[in-house]
């Protein structure tokens, strides 16, 4: 019993069941683990034992257990397509290592970071006010209706680019806010970052999310290091229905990297947009 951390309780309703093991959990991302108290860890166990009490045993006439019947277990939806891009936070080291990544840049990072900090009063609300102040882009926050606290998902409509020439012939030189801020101003190389940080939030509950999105009917002029960040947060051909995936390969079939000015990374959102052309003129 010492090898287990449930309680007394949960162990004894597993011995009444005749059940020799605890249930074996679903598994779990890094973030339902980091999101989980030992409270939450005990109430999905109990859930378990409910599940395996409602199924169904009869006896032979050895007296060995037969399984007869039982209710499905009803599976989770889940509409997120995951995009196999990885960022590298922070390197584990023994000061700050924990096996809960989020519990370790907690430890590194100061308190409401989830990026490494270049200055201590470049927080995320910082770059996000960057964005806004430079009328790049229009970011909305919603919260959950129960809890005002509580951060839901937000939403960030891209409207402008800037290019290193309309920033000015100083990169290093800071521009400063137009209202009061501290730090007062941002050079262009925290705008590029901008474009990063201001992702990185999160809410208690692990489960925060984004929408992003362009401006109709705008003319974009992207810099060349944009393309980097299209190919990070960009859209990814998974989400497209199987008959515009096979238009796609028709595309890169066509497709002659050694005359075309569209980077490879790029190729899918060069795509989407001959796609909308052809809509908007059959």
């Amino acid at each position: 019993m010492a090898d287990y951390a449930w309680s007394i309780q949960t162990l004894q309703a597993l011995e009444d069941m005749g059940l020799p093991k605890i249930p074996k959990l679903a598994k779990k991302t890094w973030a339902e683990m980091a999101s989980e108290s030992d409270d939450d860890s005990e109430i999905e166990l109990q859930k378990q034992i409910q599940i395996a009490k409602q199924t169904k045993t009869v006896s032979n006439s050895k007296g060995k257990q037969t399984l007869a019947q039982q209710n499905p277990t009803p599976k989770s939806t889940n509409s997120y397509v995951s995009k196999n891009k990885f960022l590298t936070v922070l390197q584990m080291k023994p000061e700050f290592w924990d096996k809960n990544p989020f519990k370790a840049t907690t430890k590194a990072f100061p308190q409401g970071f989830h990026f490494r900090p270049t200055a201590i009063n470049k927080t995320r609300k910082f770059y996000e006010f960057v964005l806004v102040d430079t009328n790049s882009a229009s970011i909305k926050h919603f919260k959950d209706s129960i809890d005002p606290g509580l951060n839901t998902h937000w939403t960030i409509q891209i409207l402008k680019v800037m290019q290193p020439r309309h920033f000015g012939s100083n990169l290093n030189q800071p521009k400063k806010f137009s209202a009061p801020f501290d730090p007062a101003g941002y050079t262009y190389w925290d705008y590029i970052d901008a474009w990063t940080n201001v992702f990185w939030h999160q809410n208690n509950k692990f489960k925060h999310s984004w929408l992003i999105y362009f401006k109709n009917n705008t003319i974009y002029n992207f810099p060349n290091w944009f393309l980097q960040w299209w190919n990070f947060f960009g859209l990814t051909l998974a989400i497209y229905p199987e008959q515009v995936q096979q238009g796609f390969d028709l595309f890169n079939k066509m497709f002659n990297s050694q005359e075309s000015r569209i980077p490879d990374d790029t190729r899918p959102w060069a795509f989407a947009f001959l796609d909308c052309l052809c809509q908007a003129n059959p």
